[in-house]
């Protein structure tokens, strides 16, 4: 078995971590064990450590601080890639894409691009540091020696910049993801304290300001929705207070923040909403997906790519206008139930976790060759 190294930031609650994990538990299938290094620990409440050492999964962790990595970080790494020798070094993230750049020396570096950076990082990071570390990770990935993009969309974004970038899908979990019978669906709502009686609306990831939380918030308050429906926001993030100070009034209206337990609440709920300005390829729509969930999208590349509307799996709408979403929402409420989650399996079997190793695999092998 071949090693492979994966360098990231952190194993916080994300869909990029959510990918890796899927990608770590398929590769010992085609040949390569793989080992993750995280640069920095993260919060408790913010983990997903638990899961892979579930499955086996080997971590370690450098632990260092924003600051004492900013010293130390690159002279860590390359002392523990001399001491690993791993076949293929594999980074996601500016942070680790930047340091593996600089020390995988003549050991093949596959570096994966999950997101865009200029819809990314000044949002989050503030115009100047943002703009700073778009600029970085953009160069990284112009320079790195064999980049692959999550989706053809991003594909086509980061081509004028790099010619030649490879793509390779993100992959759905189809084992883990699977839709509930009645009777779960049923047994799920009443252990989560979910509403039995009424239909049931997902919104799943970081509540930031590019998921655009605050338009399905709208289109829910501002439609019949609000009465006869039970939206979900599942997951933490920057917006959380003025989302839940928006909802105040609406009992129908339930912020979980971080949890574990995401398989649970896809499979318990009837519709999946994203409202985001950008994604790579968004896992929470393909676990929706398999969960048999039709979905009311955005109209942005990465959701077209997708094709859940093309099969009837779901809507694609632009969320500005909260009539247009409210609308494709109920008109998917009032569609037929196991047709509809019928279509949304199909779509997601296109999309294995498991096709997704193999062609890591057949990349890392023929790196591993022409080294």
């Amino acid at each position: 078995m071949k090693r492979v190294l994966f360098l990231v930031s952190t194993l916080r609650k994300s869909g990029p971590t959510q990918q890796l994990l899927n990608l770590s538990r398929h590769l010992p299938e085609f040949g390569y064990t793989p080992l993750i290094l995280t640069l920095s620990p993260e919060r408790e409440s913010d983990t997903m450590e638990g899961q892979f050492r579930s499955n086996g999964i080997e971590l370690q962790s450098l632990k260092l601080s924003r600051i004492t990595g900013a010293i130390m970080l690159k002279s860590r790494v390359r002392k523990l890639v001399s001491s690993i020798k791993p076949a293929i070094i594999h980074s996601q993230g500016v942070r680790s894409d930047i340091v593996a750049h600089h020390v995988h020396n003549d050991i093949p570096h596959v570096l994966t691009v999950r997101n865009s950076a200029w819809d990314d990082y000044p949002p989050m990071f503030g115009k100047v540091r943002g703009s700073l570390l778009a600029w970085r990770h953009l160069s990284t990935i112009r320079r790195a020696q064999y980049p692959v993009a999550c989706s053809e969309s991003l594909a086509a974004k980061l081509t004028p910049i790099r010619p030649g970038i490879a793509t390779i899908q993100n992959g759905v979990d189809l084992d883990n993801y699977t839709p509930a019978s009645e009777a779960e669906r049923r047994r799920l709502r009443v252990s989560l304290g979910v509403p039995t009686n009424r239909r049931i609306l997902l919104h799943l990831g970081s509540l930031i300001a590019r998921k655009r939380p605050e338009l399905l918030l709208r289109a829910f308050a501002e439609s019949e929705l609000s009465s006869n429906s039970h939206l979900i926001f599942v997951g933490d993030g920057p917006l959380r207070a003025q989302l839940q100070n928006s909802a105040r009034g609406l009992p129908n209206v339930q912020f979980t923040g971080a949890i574990t337990n995401v398989d649970d609440y896809l499979r318990s709920s009837d519709v999946l909403v994203s409202s985001s300005a950008s994604e790579g390829l968004p896992s929470s729509v393909l676990e929706a997906l398999a969960c048999g969930l039709p979905v009311v999208l955005s109209k942005i590349p990465s959701h077209e790519e997708i094709g859940a509307h093309q099969s009837g799996a779901g809507c694609l709408v632009d969320p500005r206008c909260v009539q247009n979403l409210s609308g494709a929402i109920s008109s998917l409420l009032s569609s037929d139930r196991e047709e509809l989650s019928r279509r949304a399996c199909a779509v997601a079997h296109r999309f294995s976790s498991r096709a997704t190793a193999m062609k890591y695999a057949k990349t890392y092998a023929l790196m591993i060759e022409s080294a």
